[in-house]
């Protein structure tokens, strides 16, 4: 479980560094030096996060949210690569253990509670513990 975390930490490390290179579509929030404010850019996007909580927009909202922030660790298909393999993460951690540790980061990875909203990190961690 260690060992998890720390190369879960890792890879959001290294997504803070290289996340904000990508484009700006939902939360515009890869690291906390990136220049782009993540409460303006979700107007490109889909309307609220608070429908996140049953399919359909919530999906999409969270899958751009991860594409964003945690893909250039964790791999376009969550197949792993600096940071683990999430593609079965919710077999491991529940819902609440991924939402800390995206909020708090653990190891080598940072944590995204300054750099993404909490409906945020609430939708992308109920994404990833549907992940069996």
């Amino acid at each position: 479980m260690k060992k998890l975390l720390a190369v879960l930490a890792a890879g959001a490390l290294l997504v803070a560094g290289c996340g904000a290179a990508s484009s700006p579509s939902s939360s515009g929030s890869g690291s906390s030096s990136a220049s782009t404010p993540n409460t303006s850019s979700q107007s490109g996007s889909s309307s609220s996060s608070s429908s996140s909580s049953g399919s359909g927009g919530g999906s999409a909202d969270a899958t751009a949210l991860y594409q964003q922030n945690c893909q250039a660790c964790h791999g376009a298909n969550l197949e792993g690569g600096v940071g683990p393999a999430l593609d079965k993460v919710g077999a491991k951690l529940s819902e609440d253990q991924i939402q800390k540790q995206i909020e708090n980061g653990g190891g080598t990875m940072p944590g995204f509670k300054s750099s993404m909203k909490e409906d945020d990190i609430k939708a992308l961690a109920t994404w990833l513990a549907a992940k069996k």
